[in-house]
C-alpha cells in the first residue's frame, strides 16, 4: 500500500526486525526519492509538493512486495509535528517515524525580530499565521490542531 505525502519530512526508521528484509521506497518527491534501507536508524529528508511512501517487505530471495501498513497518531511537542507508521506484517516489524517542524516557514523572521532591540514580539495571528485556523494537507489522520 501506497502512502500519499506533501512538503517536507524527515522518514526514519525507528525498528525493523531483519533490515534485510525491510526496506521503504520514496517516489515523486524533488528531493530523497529513491529506495532507502530498513536499517533502524537510518532516515532521510524528502521534500516535494506530491510524493509517496511505500514500505516493502521480501521473505527470503523472493520479490519485494508492498506492506500494509498502520499509521500511528500524531503529536505536536517543541513545534515538531511527528506520527509512526507501522507495517502490518506478521512476522517482522518495520517502524518508520516522520517528522516536519510546524513553525518552520516563520521561525527564522520571528528569531530574528526578537534579536533587535526595536522590535516587539508580534501579537497572536501575526504574519497570518493561526494554528488554530491552519489546515495543512500534510497532516496525518487524526491529527488535532491545539487551540489558540
Amino acid at each position: 500500500m501506497t502512502i500519499a505525502m506533501n512538503g517536507s519530512w524527515t522518514v526514519r526508521v525507528e525498528r525493523a526486525a531483519d533490515a534485510s528484509s525491510h526496506r521503504f521506497l520514496v517516489s515523486g518527491a524533488d528531493m530523497g526519492s529513491g529506495v532507502h534501507a530498513g536499517v533502524p536508524g537510518h532516515g532521510v529528508y524528502v521534500e516535494g509538493s506530491q510524493w509517496t511512501l511505500q514500505m516493502q517487505r521480501r521473505i527470503g530471495h523472493q520479490a519485494w512486495h508492498a506492506c500494509g501498513h498502520r499509521l500511528g497518531a500524531a503529536t505536536l511537542a517543541d513545534g515538531v509535528i511527528a506520527f509512526s507508521i507501522e507495517a502490518e506484517q506478521g512476522t517482522g516489524t518495520l517502524v518508520l517515524s516522520c517528522r516536519r517542524p510546524l513553525y518552520a516557514a516563520a521561525a527564522a523572521p520571528l528569531a530574528e525580530q526578537r534579536s533587535s532591540a526595536n522590535a516587539t514580539p508580534p501579537t497572536a495571528g501575526a504574519q497570518g499565521f493561526n494554528p488554530a485556523a491552519t489546515a495543512d494537507p500534510a497532516s496525518p489522520a487524526g491529527f488535532a490542531w491545539p487551540a489558540a
